[in-house]
């Protein structure tokens, strides 16, 4: 299931030649952890300190240029807690689980997430998101959600763009693997 136009349109994205080849990464998590604003720092390396809250799942287009001339195709998924937010899991290819490192409330439902990631066999990584104001013992705590998942976890600062770079790497590295085996 790839983006649609209006939710393309929706993002000031123009394709005139969609791909045929697409992969889906959804990026989940509580409200208010930096799900949208890591987007748009992986979208236009760009950071809004008013942005609102997401309201309904959106998604965005990106196409990564790899080093061989090849070219992967995301459609990154924001993913909202609604009651149908399960059918978004269905053919995730990866997920990203935001947790906010300041917010001891986002690092208790990260395992409701992290639940649901495993349960549908979705491989993720953790974004311990807002490291430019984060809380050490909090930190601690994701790592060891991390570990208990055998995921990746990396500090990111959606606000400084800090470990976002980092962030795509993970998801192109893990499609290339995926396509390999």
């Amino acid at each position: 299931m790839g983006c649609n136009d209006s939710q393309m349109e929706e993002h000031n994205i123009i394709i005139t030649n969609p791909p045929t080849k697409s992969y889906k990464i959804i990026i989940i998590g509580n409200k208010a952890v930096g799900k949208t604003s890591i987007i748009n720092r992986i979208m236009w390396n760009t950071y809004d300190s008013k942005i609102q809250p997401s309201y309904s799942n959106a998604c965005s287009y990106k196409r990564v240029s790899l080093s061989t001339g090849e070219s992967l195709n995301l459609d990154i998924w924001d993913i909202t807690k609604d009651a149908d937010f399960k059918i978004h899991l269905s053919n995730a290819k990866f997920g990203i689980l935001v947790i906010d490192t300041t917010s001891e409330e986002s690092i208790t439902n990260s395992v409701h997430w992290a639940d649901e990631l495993a349960q549908n066999q979705v491989k993720f990584c953790i974004a311990a998101n807002k490291v430019d104001k984060f809380n050490k013992n909090l930190v601690k705590e994701i790592r060891s959600i991390a570990n208990d998942y055998k995921c990746l976890m990396i500090e990111s600062s959606a606000k400084t763009g800090y470990g976002i770079n980092t962030i795509l790497d993970i998801i192109v590295l893990n499609l290339l693997n995926s396509r390999l085996l």
